[in-house]
């Protein structure tokens, strides 16, 4: 057999693992409990929680070793059903507690808390660790087992099997107020202060996205630790919370040493729970970080010939002019005009999602303000135009709570443009330009008076333009009458012929 590891925590584990009540082991350490390694009715296991060694005394079993053969067997056969932790385990480990004169000394003195609350949220100790039991819906689920000052070992452990993320104390949740900190220590002094502060017991970067929506409607303050995991997880706890609560602040302490906390505030730094309303009160609330970006699109109309359309500096410059339509494709493009954004929230990209800043609705106009996208989506296969909303829209591609609806849609149909018949070829050539028009109706064969946006073609580079105004005007062949200044002038042509 292996040497035995240190005794340390052996009472927390194995009343852990095996359901044991600590006032019902002796002085010398030896319980009985139903072994986990086979079907056992009546308790045939014995171990010693002082020195860690265990034996089943069932003829069908006659397993035997020390704490660390224990956990490799459970490893191998499979853990044992989660323990329940009853009312008068928890209970048995509090009035140990309450007769711990150095663990209570430590909790009034370096921990902030009064008997009340100690006695309130039922604190235990079991020889090694000290006991915070976890409620759900008024129920135990859970015990988080905390390192005593001095003690070795992992910082907190979780009863086995009870592991999931809950929020603690839950009673919290009932103001509409809530002072949310990095771990249960935290909470439990700020509770003690008269303050509804709760945590999740997952630490600083766990927050799963079901327990978001306990959070729905409420202002929420987040006090994490003043160090760089704080700050991440503050950021992170921020956006699964943006869409959901009402107001979010990510609030900074301003404590002098790294790693400063809210326990800090109050014990080492003697702050009042006063102070803490005071900064959070001055600190500006916590806004997504995510815009949707356009092009500046300026007011003003420049004159143009046709010709000078392509030219750089008319590039997302709004122009009006006036051209001759040669043609035009039978079959115009639908491209989505309006679209509308959903969302449940609580998601990590929410801090830098521009629908999370919309509280989970938005609409977007897609005209001739986002010519980009216009043009982008006219050859966009059906499968890639979620993407490039997304895209234009500024929400994260990943995230998979978004839901898209298009609301309205528009005709483009695309011109084939030639000068009309007045145009002075003074120093220009001759040019001919397919263009987009944000509508339907116009004619081949007729000239029209038009604005539109000049840019560069988002698949070829080409130089275009998107029509967004139409007025059909009168060529040169239209205008044209016979006048008796016209009848003088062919005599005078004709009898030069003569």
């Amino acid at each position: 057999m292996t040497a035995p590891p240190p005794p340390s925590d052996n009472l927390g584990y194995f009343a852990g693992v095996l359901g044991l009540d600590p006032a019902a082991v002796p002085a010398n350490g030896e319980v009985m409990a139903k072994c986990p390694f086979h079907p056992d009715e009546n308790p045939s296991l014995s171990v010693n929680v002082r020195t860690g060694l265990w034996k089943c005394h069932a003829g069908s079993c006659g397993r035997s070793g020390n704490r660390a053969e224990f956990e490799r067997g459970l490893a191998g056969t499979g853990a044992p059903p989660p323990v329940v932790v009853t009312p008068e385990i928890l209970q048995s480990y509090h009035e140990i507690l309450l007769r711990a004169e150095k663990i209570m000394t430590y909790l009034t003195e370096k921990r902030g808390l009064s008997l009340p609350t100690i006695e309130k949220f039922n604190l235990g100790f079991d020889g090694d660790r000290i006991w915070i039991p976890i409620f759900k819906d008024g129920k135990p689920v859970n015990v988080r087992r905390c390192r005593k000052p001095g003690g070795t070992g992992e910082k907190i452990l979780n009863m086995a099997g009870s592991g999931a993320i809950k929020i603690y104390p839950e009673e919290s949740l009932a103001s509409p107020v809530i002072y949310l900190c990095e771990g249960e220590w935290d909470a439990l002094v700020a509770v003690d202060r008269g303050l509804p502060a709760l945590t999740l017991t997952g630490g600083a970067g766990s927050f799963p996205n079901d327990l978001a929506e306990a959070f729905r409607g409420k202002d929420v303050a987040i006090l994490y630790d003043c160090d760089e995991a704080g700050r991440r997880g503050a950021q992170k706890a921020a956006g699964r919370l943006t869409g959901v609560a009402a107001k979010i602040r990510i609030v900074n302490l301003g404590l002098a040493e790294n790693g400063d906390d809210v326990t800090d505030w109050f014990v080492k730094y003697k702050r009042s729970a006063e102070d803490l309303k005071s900064l959070i009160e001055a600190t500006p609330e916590f806004k997504a970080s995510g815009e949707v970006k356009t092009r500046n699109i300026k007011a003003d109309v420049l004159g143009v010939h046709l010709a000078e359309t392509g030219e750089g500096q008319y590039a997302y410059r709004r122009l009006k002019l006036k051209f001759h339509i040669a043609g035009k494709d039978l079959a115009p493009y639908l491209v989505p005009q309006v679209v509308n954004w959903t969302c449940e929230m609580g998601q990590k990209l929410c801090a830098f999602c521009p629908l999370a800043r919309a509280n989970g609705a938005m609409t977007r106009q897609i005209d001739e303000q986002t010519p980009d996208e216009v043009l982008e989506f006219l050859d966009a296969p059906r499968a890639d135009l979620e993407k490039g909303i997304r895209r234009a829209c500024g929400i994260p591609e990943k995230c998979p709570k978004p839901h898209l609806e298009i609301g309205q849609w528009q005709n483009v149909e695309v011109l084939r443009a030639i000068p009309d018949l007045d145009f002075s070829y003074e120093g220009r050539s001759y040019t001919i330009r397919n263009l987009f028009f944000m509508g339907h109706g116009v004619e081949p064969n007729r000239t029209y008076d038009v604005e539109g946006v000049a840019l560069p073609s988002p698949h070829s580079q080409s130089a275009t333009m998107l029509i967004y105004h139409v007025k059909e005007s009168e060529d040169s062949l239209g205008r044209f009458q016979v006048t008796p200044e016209f009848i003088e002038e062919q005599k005078i042509f004709s009898e030069g012929l003569v």
